[in-house]
């Protein structure tokens, strides 16, 4: 049995597996006109949120990194 899927499902699909940080994203996408909703379209704003994802983790890492410099004040 060979049944043909359309890029509706596909979209569908991908958009019900993402995880909960990607919640907004969802909201975003399901406002967007009917007309944009295309795999393509999907494909690149997911890798464009991807990366705005892993930068802002990097930044989270970078912004709690602390250096002791050994440098203390007398009184």
């Amino acid at each position: 049995m060979k049944q043909d899927i359309d890029d509706g499902m596909v979209i569908s699909k991908i958009l019900s597996t993402l995880p909960e940080e990607y919640k907004f994203f969802t909201s975003a996408w399901e406002s967007t006109e009917k007309g944009e909703r295309t795999l393509d379209n999907l494909t690149s704003r997911l890798l464009l949120e991807e990366m705005r994802h892993t930068s802002k983790e990097n930044e989270d890492a970078v912004a709690f990194r602390t250096v002791h410099r050994g440098y203390y004040w007398k009184k």
